[in-house]
């Protein structure tokens, strides 16, 4: 299935994400929708955070052999990079380490712990099993106390044993907890089955209480028998549809979740599309991922099927750019949906 962001610890994917090093080699034979050429992009790396990305070799410049929508920002090789977030990535070379801005020029560091996670401009660190935030610039926003640590863009949370903080802008917002907290984005918490604001005031809209975080004005709801409908942030009306699931709105479209089918819909809840068999991931450009008997293929948007095959797994569960991102043995690969 797809995964439930709900059910997934943050700060340890936080940490897998950002390990990761993505080596891409793309093998040289187009045929349609299938893998592109691109003849042998050697040291190619994929630093993708909302489906930016780097090449470490220049592209080849024969059109036809080119990837669309790969763009060159900084001249160095890299051997590691972490994600972009807020404007920074940690990257190292074989003889430094800095952060790269995305105009492609370079922030010197010094005296950064070696084990440093890094977010942006800011990294996480510690030992014995505590963690604790500092800025780039050597400011400390949590001491190495906490049992758990997550950055998205300029938000921090740390969570004690009964207690998760945030710091935001240069203020903190504390809130006692029972269970657990993550950071669904840079604006949202979800602490012990509640959404709220970054200073911890409950996200409610009427009498009803956020079940995800907004998209597109949209923003799904908890109703009063366990179901989940949508809400207009715009107007406040509450759509009066029980689902017993559901995905965001993206580019005007989700996916919700009957007894026993999956369909898509727009945003005036009217239905564009059913399958009995097929778990349908969020739209992407004008491509929906879906998984069907544990393979993940991809259809557009008139709900035509655009891949000659199925694979096992995908690096990101939707599109990047107009590709599926294809794990193989020693790799990835792109597959075009053009």
């Amino acid at each position: 299935m797809f995964e439930n962001d709900e059910s997934v610890n943050r700060f340890i994917q936080l940490k897998r994400s950002i390990a990761a090093v993505l080596f891409v080699f793309i093998s040289s034979c187009l045929y349609g929708c299938g893998y592109v050429v691109t003849v042998k992009i050697d040291g190619y790396e994929a630093f993708l955070q909302n489906y930016t990305k780097y090449y470490t070799e220049p592209p080849i410049t024969d059109s036809e052999n080119s990837v669309a929508g790969f763009v060159r920002i900084s001249d160095d090789a890299y051997v590691y990079g972490a994600p972009f977030s807020n404007g920074f990535a940690y990257v190292c070379t074989t003889s430094e380490a800095y952060l790269l801005r995305a105009d492609g020029t370079k922030v010197q560091l010094s005296s950064v712990p070696t084990d440093a996670i890094w977010v942006g401009d800011m990294y996480m660190y510690g030992s014995l099993g505590t963690v604790g935030v500092r800025m780039a610039s050597g400011k400390e926003i949590f001491s190495p106390l906490y049992r758990s640590a997550q950055i998205i863009g300029n938000t921090v949370l740390a969570c004690e044993e009964n207690c998760a903080i945030i710091y935001k802008n240069g203020n903190y917002y504390r809130h006692s907890m029972k269970g657990s907290a993550y950071l669904a984005d840079e604006n949202h918490v979800f602490c012990d089955g509640l959404f709220y604001g970054t200073d911890f005031a409950e996200k409610r809209i009427g009498n009803f209480a956020y079940a995800d975080i907004p998209m597109e004005n949209r923003v799904m709801v908890k109703t009063e028998n366990g179901t989940v409908g949508f809400a207009d942030l715009m107007t406040g009306t509450v759509f009066p549809q029980r689902y017993l699931g559901a995905r965001r709105f993206c580019s005007g479209v989700a996916t919700i979740y009957t007894e026993n089918e999956t369909s898509l819909i727009d945003a005036s809840g009217t239905v564009l599309y059913t399958s009995e068999n097929r778990d349908i991931g969020e739209k992407s450009g004008k491509y929906f991922c879906y998984l069907q008997n544990g393979m993940y293929g991809a259809m557009d948007d008139t709900f035509t099927d655009c891949t000659d095959r199925m694979f096992p797994y995908v690096r990101y569960e939707k599109a990047v750019e107009s590709y599926l991102i294809v794990p193989y043995a020693t790799g990835e690969s792109l597959y075009s949906l053009q």
